[in-house]
């Protein structure tokens, strides 16, 4: 921790709001920031920096910053930092943790609710001028499993039980989440089986790397959905088309893909009951973003502990 009452020498490395996370930081007193949305211009500017705050960064970088302390993540996903061997093990590195449960609820519901109420069947009859009444399903009474309770988790759980939903949670961790199930890890079959709409929102680790494959789709119900907005290799994306192929679940509403634009030819595209968003479900808006970089350098400052230091070992 800095032990004189300053903000630490900050750059704030990203491609198209670095100006303004630093105007946001000036206007509450933080000077020494320097803003980079090049990586061409990130070398020298970083090279006294004691702080980092960034999505991405040039690992080539990290052992010619001597006075590197810690690390702020504009987002929530770290094991793009964890992975990397060229950072230092004494630099921290810091989650963004907070701002994302609202805005994962209302993609989680939305997306829920569209099926539940067929809006697409709606939309195409409405261009096609057919008045054709049906009886639509309704979420309430179902079973919303929900793989990784933290912050976010509890979020989506909360707003589901508005619907009347009956959630089901997953986690490595605590247990007095708020589920009204808890499952543990070693339960996944009969955590899968149990759910009428299955949510991940788990960190990428090497436990959790590809753990939706052939065994846990084979326990779902042919009626249930899989929702992927945690990280894409989360799921078996081979196990999973061979899933939908023989129709061993209802389909899949997938935000987040192994790699990522989705490619063109991905025949996820071509799937009638695939439902795919680039990457939106819970966005970094910089007045958030700012905030908890804000409450860290503070705390630097003030020669407190970090907040939402990741433990490198678990991987989040």
């Amino acid at each position: 921790m800095a032990n004189s009452k300053r903000f630490a020498r900050l750059v704030v490395y990203h491609p198209s709001s670095a100006q303004a996370y630093a105007q946001w930081l000036l206007a509450r007193g933080v000077a020494s920031v320097v803003a980079v949305d090049r990586e061409e211009d990130l070398w020298p500017a970083c090279a006294d920096a004691e702080a980092v705050a960034c999505w991405d960064f040039p690992p080539e970088l990290w052992p010619k910053m001597p006075a590197l302390r810690w690390i702020q993540v504009l987002a929530a996903g770290v094991d793009h930092l964890v992975d990397q061997s060229e950072l230092p093990a004494q630099v921290q590195i810091c989650r963004a943790v907070g701002p994302f449960g609202e805005q994962m609820s209302e993609w989680a519901l939305a997306e829920m609710l569209a099926q539940v109420r067929g809006l697409d069947r709606l939309r195409r009859q409405q261009s096609e001028r057919i008045w054709q009444r049906f009886v639509p399903a309704t979420l309430a009474g179902s079973v919303l499993g929900i793989a990784g309770m933290g912050a976010i988790g509890q979020a989506v759980a909360t707003r589901a039980r508005a619907f009347g939903m009956t959630v089901h949670g997953l986690s490595r961790g605590r247990t007095d989440h708020g589920a009204d199930r808890s499952f543990r890890p070693e339960q996944w079959i009969e955590f899968a089986a149990s759910c009428d709409w299955l949510l991940l929102l788990l960190p990428l680790t090497a436990e959790t790397k590809g753990v939706v494959g052939p065994a846990v789709l084979a326990a779902m119900r042919p009626s249930a959905w899989l929702m992927n907005a945690g990280r894409g290799k989360l799921v078996d994306e081979r196990a999973l088309l061979a899933a939908l192929d023989r129709h061993q679940i209802a389909g899949a509403i997938l935000d987040v893909f192994g790699e990522e634009p989705l490619a063109p030819s991905n025949p996820l595209w071509t799937y009638p009951n695939v439902v795919v968003t680039p990457h939106l479900a819970a966005v970094s808006r910089v007045e958030d973003m700012a905030d908890i970089l804000y409450q860290n350098l503070c705390r630097d400052r003030d020669g407190l502990s970090l907040m939402h230091v990741v433990d490198r070992g678990r991987g989040y």
